[in-house]
Parts: structure tokens; C-alpha cells; sequence
């Protein structure tokens, strides 16, 4: 047992009961997630596990789970998707230039809001016809 004493837990914390107790009750936000994880993964109830099933379920989360996230942050997965369509978005635009549409008709580059982010400062539409007049200027005018 004493070799397992200095052994790091969860995220470099100490293991075991000990540690996934003071991880769960150091912040509430954690706790949901961590609930929220079990629920979704297992249809488990963490008020309903001893703290052994829990540390088991636990070790077993895939890597998208919140409970692997920092506060506010996307699992991975969902981080990647963004990237892909960003990249898709930078390829369209490049696509564009290279059958000779003018710069101007370009749309500007893709960015994805992150959480975290600044809100945006556009205004958003007040009529259907200003959301009509965007779109017939990013796509042309409508055929129907």
C-alpha cells in the first residue's frame, strides 16, 4: 500500500475514493458534468453509486465525455468538426478565386464561434426582405 500512496489520480491529484470525492465536491459545475456523464454513458445515477462503481465508470468515459473538458470548452469531436468546416469553407473560397469570381464576391473566411468567444457584433436582420437582400447577395438572385 505504500507504493500507492504518492500514486497521481484524476488530472494529477492523489487516486482512488479519496481523490474522485475531493475532485467531484471541489466545484457543483463538475459535479453536473460528471452526473450528466453517467447518465448519457451508462444511465447511471451517481447519487446512487457507491464511490468504487462511480471511480470504475469513471476510468471508463470516452475522451468526449464533459467530465474531460475544461468549463466551457467543446469535447474534441465537436472541436474537429468546426476545423472541418472551416477548412471546407477556406477550399469553396479558393474554388471561387480560381474560376475567376471577383475578390469582392468572395465571402470572407469561415470562423466557427468558440465558446468562450466574444459575441458577435452584428446586427441581426429586422425584415424578411434584409434577409432575402443577404442571401441574393451571397447566392444570387432566387429561382422560385
Amino acid at each position: 500500500m505504500a507504493a500507492r500512496a504518492g500514486r497521481a489520480g484524476l488530472r494529477g491529484r492523489r487516486g482512488g475514493s479519496v481523490g474522485l470525492v475531493a475532485w467531484l465536491t471541489a466545484d457543483p459545475r463538475r459535479r453536473e458534468r460528471a452526473e450528466a456523464d453517467l447518465r448519457r454513458y451508462y444511465g447511471a445515477d451517481l447519487n446512487r453509486l457507491d464511490v468504487r462503481q462511480a471511480a470504475a465508470l469513471f476510468k471508463s468515459l470516452p475522451p468526449d465525455a464533459a467530465s474531460h473538458t475544461p468549463d466551457g470548452a467543446w469535447p474534441v469531436s465537436i472541436e474537429l468538426l468546426a476545423q472541418v468546416a472551416e477548412i471546407l469553407h477556406a477550399l469553396y473560397r479558393s474554388h471561387l478565386g480560381a474560376n475567376g469570381v471577383p475578390q469582392r464576391d468572395i465571402p470572407p473566411p469561415l470562423r466557427v464561434p468558440r465558446p468562450g468567444d466574444a459575441a458577435p457584433t452584428r446586427r441581426p436582420a429586422r425584415s424578411p426582405e434584409e434577409v432575402r437582400a443577404v442571401i441574393e447577395h451571397a447566392w444570387g438572385p432566387s429561382h422560385g
